[in-house]
C-alpha cells in the first residue's frame, strides 16, 4: 500500500510489539510450534471500549487484550510483493490481506495469492485500492469487489474483512462529512451482500478527515510509532481509543532495522507490510454467516 511516511515520525528504531495474551503464547492454527512472546508490565494501559456499542454485525464487543482476545500477526500482499514462496509465508504470518485490485481492474497475483493463501491454511482477507470521489464511485468499487469475488467463487473463503483502502491525497480536499459519506457508501454496498467491509486508512487521515464516529466498519489503522514495545503499544490504544479499530499497521517493512524482510516471509520485493490484528476475525465472521 501506498503510504507517505512523512506525515509520520521519523524514522527511528523499533522493535516489533509483543502482545499480552492468555499464558503469554502467541498461536495460530497453522504454526506447529507456538512462539512465545514476553508479557507486558501492570503498567499497560487497557483500550477504551466505546460505550454502548450494540453486538451487531458490525460493531461487535471483541476487543484487543480483553477476555483472552486473541492477537495474530499478518501481512497485506500484492503485486508489488512479486512472486511469493508460501511456505515461508506460513511460517510466520497467520494472514493475509491480498489486493484484490484498483480501478476497476483485478490485481495480476490477487488470484493466485488468496487461492495459495488459503492452501496453506492462512486465513484470508481482501481490499481494493479506491479512487472514489462521491458516494455513488465508492459504491460502484463495491460493486466491482462483489462481482469479481463472485466470479472467482470466492464467497465462503474470506475469514478477514474487505477492506476500502482509503488513502489518495484526494482525501485533504473533501470534508469530514464527504469522505465519511464515501467510506460508507462501500461499507454498506459490501453488507448488503453479507461481505463483511472494513477501512484501511492513515492515522493522520482517520484523525483529521473523517467522522470517527460515524464510520459503519471496523478500522485497519496504519501507523509507525517510535518508542519501547509498551509505549508504543499504549500510544495506539490512546491515540485510537474506538472498540471499531481492530487492527494496526505497525510497519512496512523500512520503518525499524528489526523488521521482518521479504526474504523472511518468501516475498520478492524487500519489504513487505506488517499488521496485527486484534480480534478474531475468523470466528467473528463465521458467526454472523459474512463472507
Amino acid at each position: 500500500m501506498k503510504i507517505d511516511l512523512s506525515k509520520y515520525l521519523s524514522k527511528l528504531s523499533i522493535v516489533l510489539f509483543a502482545a499480552t495474551i492468555k499464558n503469554n503464547i502467541y498461536k495460530t492454527n497453522i504454526i506447529d510450534s507456538p512462539i512465545t512472546i514476553p508479557p507486558y508490565s501492570s503498567s499497560f494501559n487497557e483500550p477504551i471500549v466505546d460505550e454502548g456499542i450494540n453486538d451487531d454485525i458490525i460493531k461487535h464487543e471483541a476487543v484487543a487484550y480483553r477476555n483472552n482476545h486473541i492477537v495474530k500477526y499478518g501481512n497485506d500482499i500484492s503485486h508489488y510483493q512479486g512472486e511469493i514462496d508460501f511456505k515461508k509465508f506460513v511460517a510466520h504470518s497467520s494472514f493475509a490481506i491480498c489486493k484484490l485490485g484498483e480501478d476497476f481492474k483485478i490485481d495480476p497475483t490477487f488470484y493466485s495469492n488468496i487461492n495459495n493463501a488459503i492452501k496453506y491454511n492462512i486465513d484470508v482477507g481482501a481490499y481494493l485500492y479506491s479512487h472514489a470521489d462521491n458516494e455513488e464511485e465508492a459504491r460502484k468499487e463495491a460493486r466491482f469487489v462483489i462481482s469479481s469475488l463472485n466470479s472467482l467463487s470466492l464467497r465462503g473463503k474470506l475469514t478477514y474483512p474487505i477492506y476500502l483502502d482509503y488513502e489518495e491525497k484526494s482525501i485533504k480536499n473533501r470534508t469530514k462529512e464527504e469522505n465519511t459519506k464515501i467510506i460508507n457508501a462501500f461499507c454498506d454496498e459490501l453488507l448488503s451482500s453479507s461481505y463483511y467491509p472494513g477501512l484501511y486508512i492513515g492515522g493522520n487521515n482517520y484523525l483529521n478527515y473523517t467522522f470517527q464516529e460515524e464510520i459503519s466498519c471496523d478500522i485497519w489503522i496504519a501507523h509507525y510509532f517510535n518508542g519501547s514495545s509498551e509505549e508504543k503499544l499504549n500510544t495506539f490504544f490512546s491515540r485510537y481509543p474506538s472498540s471499531r479499530v481492530t487492527m494496526w499497521q505497525f510497519d512496512d517493512g523500512t520503518y525499524s532495522s528489526s523488521s521482518i524482510k521479504g526474504s523472511d516471509l518468501g516475498v520478492s520485493s524487500s519489504y513487505v507490510d506488517q499488521n496485527y490484528a486484534f480480534v478474531d476475525y475468523p470466528s467473528i465472521i463465521k458467526e454472523k454467516g459474512l463472507n
